[in-house]
């Protein structure tokens, strides 16, 4: 099994990671954990110390003394990244997580990183309507076996064939702010949709099941 957290992803900070902690528990081996972090500019002067804060809280929120992978969450441009892989290489030496990755990031940010401490894998937004990563990042992961995991690969919902032009998104529903997911574009973009439902119809799938959620990911 794989589990991909974040400290924020919930309203309580680590809830999600607490959860997952709890379905955990006793069966730790059996799993591949991820976990996520933003460094603020604050933070900045001494990039190890903020990245070990950030880890020691996330790993005694899940109950476990190491994460596989290691994310930074999107980059703040007053941190510069080859500190940061500097940092998450010592983080390998100590023990505390077993490789590291970078979310939404161009080619320019991971090969500044990777010649630091070699990057596992990157995490970008990836879907049948989201493909500008083929250009670059994932020719570039391949090329130098890094592992492509893909963000938001059923768009946010939409190419579940569920989101109509007469869903609401409301609360603190980030969808509500999604551009693609304007009841304009729901609108225009449901020929595809139909597409994509009959595709799933004849191979006796759901929607979501026929579309990818990591490229070209190497060995361990």
């Amino acid at each position: 099994m794989k589990f991909t957290v974040q400290p924020v992803y919930l309203c309580e900070t680590g809830h999600n990671e607490k959860i997952v902690g709890k379905a955990i528990r006793g069966r730790r081996e059996d799993v591949v954990l991820a976990t996520k972090l933003f460094i603020g500019t604050a933070e900045a002067k001494n990039i190890y110390d903020a990245l070990r804060r950030h880890l020691e809280a996330s790993l005694k929120r899940l109950g476990t003394d190491y994460v596989d992978l290691y994310y930074l969450h999107r980059i703040n441009p007053a941190v510069p990244v080859e500190r940061v892989a500097e940092g998450m290489g010592k983080l390998i030496a100590d023990g505390l997580i077993r490789g590291w990755g970078l979310s939404m990031v161009t080619t320019d940010f991971i090969d500044r990183a990777h010649r630091v401490t070699p990057v596992s894998a990157v995490q970008n937004i990836y879907s049948m309507m989201e493909r500008d990563y083929e250009k670059k990042v994932i020719p570039y992961c391949r090329e130098h076996n890094i592992g492509f995991a893909s963000f938001s690969p059923i768009a946010s919902g939409y190419l579940s064939g569920k989101v109509t032009a007469e869903t609401k998104f409301e609360g603190d529903d980030v969808r509500k702010w999604v551009p693609q997911l304007s009841k304009k574009n729901i609108v225009a973009n449901q020929p595809f949709i139909e597409l994509v439902s009959d595709m799933a119809q004849r191979k006796n799938a759901t929607n979501a099941q026929i579309f990818p959620v990591a490229h070209d990911v190497p060995p361990k």
